[in-house]
């Protein structure tokens, strides 16, 4: 799933409903899989980018609603950035998941910055 959600981004299609374009600046880290330390702990963002005004999009995929802390996982990224990168910039997560749990929906709701998404895999026989 990041392999095609990162081909999408860096050809120019639309993503989640946003245009955006991976992280890339000179001297830090690329956006795919983004690395960054709080001081105490390294984290792994799965995909970070910017929209054309340099605002943050934070991308975090999980397989399936079995992450019980995936809102708390990209809601801390989301808290990081604001404080300690975002200078005057406004900083979004995107989780995209399979099958979200009620205690996620509900999380989500309270929280304007994080967007949510469910992905479906299907397989239709033509034969």
């Amino acid at each position: 799933m990041e392999d095609e959600i990162v081909s999408r981004i860096e050809s120019g299609k639309e993503i989640f409903g946003l245009n955006l374009k991976i992280y890339r600046h000179k001297g830090d880290n690329y956006g795919r899989q983004y690395s960054f330390n709080d001081g105490k702990n390294i984290y792994r963002i799965d995909i970070l980018c910017e929209d054309e005004r340099g605002n943050f999009y934070i991308i975090e995929l999980k397989k399936d609603s079995g992450y019980a802390d995936a809102y708390q996982q990209i809601k801390n990224y989301v808290d990081y950035f604001e404080k300690n990168r975002a200078n005057g910039k406004k900083v979004f997560g995107i989780l995209c998941l399979n099958s979200p749990t009620e205690k996620l929906l509900e999380d989500v709701r309270r929280d304007s910055r994080i967007r949510l998404f469910e992905y479906k895999i299907s397989y239709n026989e033509l034969f």
